[in-house]
């Protein structure tokens, strides 16, 4: 049985899928965890690289466990993702602040623009006291401010996602979107510790095929 409100999340490697079946609260941002499963991946026969055929494999997985997912969330390799950490204007709005994001980061693009998927997240943004010393400080010095707002970009070829795409609908699932493995290690860790907030963290992520390093400095990853 499905419900609306009800989210699954799907991370596969080639060892594990993991399986994390939530419903959302009627308070935002709350969350209740319903199921969690890890089945191991087929050591014989099976192509991770055939999204058909795992898309397949998922899809009868979930019938096993009888999840029937309506939401659907998968994560993203580190290795499938351009991460850079930009310092913007702290921009009200939405719109002018994904256009600046784009700007600067086709710049940096190691594949055309037209081959990329673009997101981003404001990982620090000053306060209204901090703007107010800075253009205190800016008008006593004669200098520029530096207070900028931290921005995570994160950039995703388009094959790759249409091959997260093309595994979903194999599956009988319909993708609602794409997270990243650094930003669920990130945001898991500091739902553990929030204390962590003040120091500078190496996140050391060790699978059998890859191993994943995502450094947080002051509560941000960079």
């Amino acid at each position: 049985m499905r419900r609306r409100n009800d989210v699954t999340a799907l991370d596969i490697d080639q060892r594990m899928l993991r399986v994390v079946h939530v419903t959302t609260g009627k308070i935002p941002g709350s969350t209740r965890i319903k199921h969690v499963e890890v089945v191991p991946v087929p050591s014989e026969r099976f192509d991770l690289e055939n999204p058909r055929k795992v898309g397949e494999w998922i899809g009868e997985q979930l019938k096993a466990l009888r999840l029937f997912p309506g939401t659907v969330v998968m994560a993203v390799r580190r290795g499938e993702v351009v991460l850079k950490e930009l310092l913007l204007p702290p921009l009200k709005d939405a719109g002018e602040m994904a256009s600046m994001v784009n700007m600067r980061a086709m710049r940096e693009l190691p594949f055309p623009e037209t081959d990329a998927v673009i997101d981003f997240t404001v990982t620090k943004v000053p306060t209204k006291k901090e703007l107010q010393a800075a253009k205190k400080e800016a008008l006593q010095r004669g200098a520029a401010t530096d207070t900028m707002a931290h921005v995570v970009v994160a950039a995703v070829h388009r094959d790759t996602v249409n091959r997260y795409r093309t595994i979903a609908e194999a599956g009988g699932l319909t993708l609602t979107g794409l997270g990243l493995r650094p930003l669920a290690s990130f945001r898991a860790l500091k739902a553990c510790v929030p204390e962590i907030n003040g120091d500078a963290v190496a996140l050391v992520s060790v699978r059998r095929h890859e191993v994943d390093v995502d450094i947080l400095i002051d509560g941000r990853l960079v």
